[in-house]
């Protein structure tokens, strides 16, 4: 049993070059073949590929996918079959330089080439367990691409080589708490963390508290969008809200700030996801062009 998109249109928040969503959708039978969808993105650097997880449920195959499309005609440059059938963790990272994806994937990390989509290779989360509110956040890297921050129960965010896989740094949090997200400022010098009903904005790497913000607890956003920093730094998205510590102010968000927007800011991408079935074909999504012009993902749902 997995989790089966409902039908819907939605555009995506843009995690810099970090990107999650939650699954969302009702629990089916291995006899609804929903067909394919994607459910987590993120653009390229240079914001030519997008690549996307989620899942292909049919008949002659039933996991999770992982597919590079050509962000300026749709076009599907490769798809790989993951080797579990998890979809409803769709955790997404990409590296600074976009020669790296890391999906968290229950109980590894898998680390994907993004010029083949192949695993490259795979490092064991001791702490996996079956719910686990860590397995919905993605893993950041750190502006130089050498090191991963990985989520452990506890309270507890784990500095890793992004080579080698090997611990060797620990941030502790409120261990009472449980801890929904973080994401890293583009300059590397920020950390803000989503604990229990809080924002926290922590200076990097001292995990100096400098400010703090209460919250509404939504551990799935219910918006279905993730915790970053803005490209200037300043601000945070939060679910379907806006925070500015300087200010410290919380404002609702508009349809711009929330939507998966390249880095270099020329287009824009929505996801559709829909319940697919047999002879009930409908597209994965669009990419947007500023300008106006549109094109459609290749790939589509049903079977």
């Amino acid at each position: 049993m997995v989790n089966a998109p409902k039908s819907l249109t939605r555009s995506l928040g843009c995690l810099g070059v970090i990107f999650t969503l939650a699954s969302i959708g009702q629990m089916v039978s291995y006899s609804g073949y929903p067909g394919e969808n994607v459910e987590g993105a993120v653009f390229s650097p240079d914001g030519k590929i997008l690549y996307g997880i989620g899942g292909d449920y049919t008949p002659n195959h039933w996991g999770g996918v992982l597919t590079a499309w050509n962000a300026e005609t749709g076009r599907r440059l490769w798809r790989q079959e993951l080797k579990d059938n998890l979809n409803n963790n769709d955790a997404l990272s990409l590296s600074h330089d976009g020669k790296t994806l890391v999906l968290n994937r229950y109980d590894h990390l898998a680390f994907h080439d993004t010029t083949t989509g192949r695993q490259a290779r795979r490092r064991p989360l001791p702490h996996a367990s079956y719910g686990s509110h860590s397995l919905l956040m993605p893993v950041p890297f750190t502006s130089d691409d050498k090191e991963i921050l990985v989520a452990m129960d506890g309270g507890i965010l784990e500095i890793w080589d992004a080579q080698s896989g090997k611990p060797h740094g620990k941030l502790h949090f409120s261990r009472t708490d449980i801890l929904h997200g973080c994401a890293l400022s583009p300059d590397g010098k920020r950390l803000v963390v989503y604990q229990g009903n809080q924002l926290i904005l922590r200076e990097w790497p001292t995990n100096k508290a400098l400010a703090k913000q209460t919250v509404q607890e939504t551990p799935y956003f219910n918006g279905h969008n993730p915790l970053r920093f803005f490209p200037d730094g300043k601000g945070v998205l939060f679910d379907e809200s806006v925070w500015n510590p300087a200010e410290k102010i919380l404002r609702p968000c508009n349809s711009d700030e929330t939507r998966l927007t390249s880095p270099e800011g020329t287009r824009f991408v929505a996801l559709e996801q829909r319940q697919g079935g047999r002879n009930w074909r409908e597209p994965l999504g669009t990419i947007t062009n500023l300008q106006g012009s549109t094109v459609v993902l290749e790939g589509k749902t049903g079977w």
